[in-house]
């Protein structure tokens, strides 16, 4: 008899340390998620999210590719759409030029998803109106070395698609998936020079400027990649783009 409540006692100590270890360990979960950084998330969602955009980003292109064919001009394209205005392009006379219309790019607008976006810091943005950025923004603004055509006039800005506020895991799944370096384990920095709101801004309607931003990633020519973006504000966040057209 002696043995048996021997036995008995030592599955009780035993069921009692795990209870006692269960309970250590998701008050540390819990503190963990308490302070840990918000922005920052498991590599492999990061590399699922950096997936989607590039895909998105991708079709977008294409898309606009194929309407090329059809024999609409780069001029011409439109990106209104349901969600930001602005986009509406006075070139467009037809629905086919409508990248986000079933006649044209045959595309339909998705809102990014919330978790690719560091939104604490795009809502600080949203009530300054020399910040007008949507979800997904689309300017011919920009000029990338290596890509287009370099000269001094809006003949050699691309029509590009920018993602601002990406997480910073993300944008460096991104580069890690583009092959370009993320020195020091961070995003390549591209510091605006000139006021604010100069990355996709303004929005595309048909017009090229030449007063823009000239966009290097230190790496080459480079289609799409995500940066660290500093303005003159001292701001700092992260940026994804993809060039739609080079000219």
């Amino acid at each position: 008899m002696r043995h048996s409540h021997s036995e008995a006692g030592s599955v009780l100590i035993y069921i009692f340390l795990a209870i006692v270890l269960f309970a250590s360990l998701s008050f540390a979960v819990s503190n963990i998620m308490r302070s840990g950084d918000p922005t920052t998330i498991p590599r492999e969602t990061a590399k699922s999210y950096a997936t989607d955009i590039m895909q998105q980003a991708n079709g977008i292109r294409r898309a606009i590719q194929v309407m090329g064919i059809d024999g609409y001009e780069d001029t011409a394209i439109s990106f209104e759409n349901d969600f930001v205005s602005g986009y509406t392009n006075p070139n467009c006379t037809d629905n086919g030029c409508k990248v986000f219309h079933p006649n044209g790019g045959g595309l339909t607008y998705i809102v990014p998803n919330e978790g690719w976006l560091d939104t604490s810091f795009r809502a600080s943005y949203n009530g300054d109106p020399s910040r007008p950025w949507g979800p997904w923004a689309f300017t011919g603004q920009n000029s990338f070395p290596d890509v287009g055509t370099v000269c001094n006039t809006a003949d050699c800005k691309e029509l590009s698609l920018w993602l601002h506020f990406v997480k910073k895991d993300v944008c460096v799944a991104i580069n890690n998936s583009l092959g370009i370096a993320n020195p020091s384990g961070l995003p390549p920095t591209e510091r605006l020079v000139s006021p604010p709101g100069t990355i996709a801004s303004p929005a595309f309607t048909g017009t090229y400027f030449n007063a823009s931003q000239g966009v290097d990633v230190g790496a080459g020519p480079a289609m799409a990649a995500c940066l660290t973006v500093e303005d003159p504000a001292n701001d700092e966040y992260y940026a994804f783009y993809q060039v739609l057209i080079a000219r």
